[in-house]
């Protein structure tokens, strides 16, 4: 179930957008950003607890992911836990997929649409 935030992404390059590197370097990845508030002129975003503010009119508005950085999320499939490292906007399917860490912190190499998680 979509959380009742809001998220988003650059429509220009975050390069030139972004001061922070840590926001800059995760959108340069395809990482999506929480967008904390708007007022119409800037936005304040956030990625993984690193913040930034950016033009309003370079931001594209995406729904709510199913889950978010730290989520415990088990794959069904696998009966594997895992934990959500990053949530990237999938422009062809048009929903979020996930990249994930095993219970012993290494990165899991798939990457995971919603649907194919439940939440721990």
């Amino acid at each position: 179930m979509p959380r009742n935030e809001h998220w988003g992404w650059f429509s220009n390059s975050p390069v030139d957008l972004c001061k922070d590197e840590t926001v800059a370097d995760a959108c340069r990845r395809g990482a999506t950003v929480r967008i904390l508030s708007n007022d119409g002129t800037t936005a304040l975003v956030e990625y993984k607890g690193s913040t930034d503010i950016v033009p309003s009119r370079d931001l594209l508005d995406r729904p709510a992911p199913e889950f978010a950085w730290g989520d415990g999320v088990t794959i069904p499939s696998k009966g594997t836990e895992a934990r959500v490292t990053d949530v990237c906007w999938h422009y062809n399917e048009r929903r979020y997929f996930y990249y994930l860490e095993g219970a012993d912190g290494k990165p899991i190499k798939r990457r995971y649409f919603g649907d194919e998680l439940r939440g721990a």
